[in-house]
């Protein structure tokens, strides 16, 4: 099935067998076992959501070098929330987004033992690593060191935090601006860290104890997080799901057009609905970020056909422009008097 401006195109799949390549389960190089002291810690008291802490001893492993198979798990879609120090969470607020809406606007926090709560929309993740882009405002305000937790929440919602990493920050003196053009670790100042973990959590908790001045008057501004990782393994079941399930109404715009992605071939009729299929946002959030993830199976390398836009909304645009109407498009309406 091809997407592409809410059109489906449905004649170039109805001889082919859906999903004849998927993999039943996902094939992930494994990094040798580590022995991980576990401590616990007692929960506050008053806290609203029940949750167990667990911390885990990571001192002594190296960095490790970054596969190719890890990407920015993070997208516009994801929760966002702040967790105050007494285990209560901050109302929400719009400007949670500003850590993950790849625009460079910036997110101001006050208080040091705030921490920010990311929960990825792909689903459970992996993490090996992070980013961390520096605003636009003075140097003093960068943060200089960082914890990183993963959370494992169970069916009654409680959640059990475990010490993933830890340490120090050195962020660039250049700066980050909003709307410049979408982050990209290629083209913006960042500083990060990367860590040897098999774990797989639900949500990750992010925490800046001290901020490059590390004044009596805690102020810490960033730009960006971006959690680098992989969608944790699945093993998909057998389904008798039908593709034609998904077509929403008997009525539809049909042109004669060209694939989308290379090569582009010609003579390929497309259907466009006059009622759009409706999917969620953990299956939007899945699709751009295979879109934006997608690497060249020859190659290796990355060769995304699309780019997340502008405007902070996490919409991912193809690459390839809008084609013009010809006359030989054979632009047709069908509705019910066809029929």
């Amino acid at each position: 099935v091809f997407f592409t401006g809410g059109g489906v195109s449905v004649d170039s799949t109805r001889d082919s067998l859906l999903a004849s390549s998927i993999r039943s389960k996902e094939s992930l190089p494994s990094l040798a076992d580590q022995e991980i002291e576990e401590i616990t810690i007692s929960a506050p008291t008053d806290t609203d959501d029940k949750e167990t802490y667990v911390q885990n001893s990571f001192e002594g492993n190296e960095e490790v070098p970054l596969p190719n198979y890890l990407r920015d798990i993070t997208t516009t879609l994801d929760e966002v929330k702040v967790l105050r120090g007494n285990g209560k969470y901050k109302r929400y607020h719009k400007r949670f987004k500003n850590l993950v809406d790849k625009t460079g606007a910036k997110y101001i926090s006050r208080k040091k033992d705030d921490a920010l709560v990311i929960k990825p929309a792909i689903g459970k993740t992996v993490v090996r690593g992070a980013r961390f882009y520096p605003s636009d405002s003075e140097e003093k305000y960068d943060p200089a060191s960082f914890i990183i937790d993963g959370g494992v929440e169970s069916p009654d919602g409680q959640i059990t935090w475990r010490r993933i990493r830890a340490g120090k920050l050195n962020m660039p003196s250049a700066r980050v601006y909003q709307n410049e053009q979408p982050i990209d670790p290629e083209r913006h100042p960042h500083d990060g860290t990367w860590f040897s973990n098999d774990e797989v959590y639900d949500l990750y908790r992010i925490t800046f104890p001290k901020t490059k001045e590390n004044g009596k008057d805690y102020e810490m501004r960033i730009s960006e997080i971006e959690l680098v990782g992989h969608r944790a393994a699945r093993r998909l079941k057998e389904s008798d799901f039908n593709v034609y399930d998904l077509i929403t109404t008997i009525y539809f715009w049909r042109y004669e057009g060209s694939l989308t992605v290379p090569p582009c071939s010609e003579n390929v009729q497309w259907r466009i609905f006059d009622r759009p299929i409706r999917i969620s946002p953990r299956q939007q959030a899945t699709l751009e970020w295979l879109i934006r993830a997608y690497r060249d199976p020859d190659t290796c390398q990355r060769a995304t056909v699309g780019r997340p836009r502008r405007d902070g909304t996490g919409n991912v645009d193809v690459v390839r422009p809008t084609q013009a109407i010809k006359y030989d498009h054979l632009q047709v309406h069908c509705t019910s008097a066809n029929y």
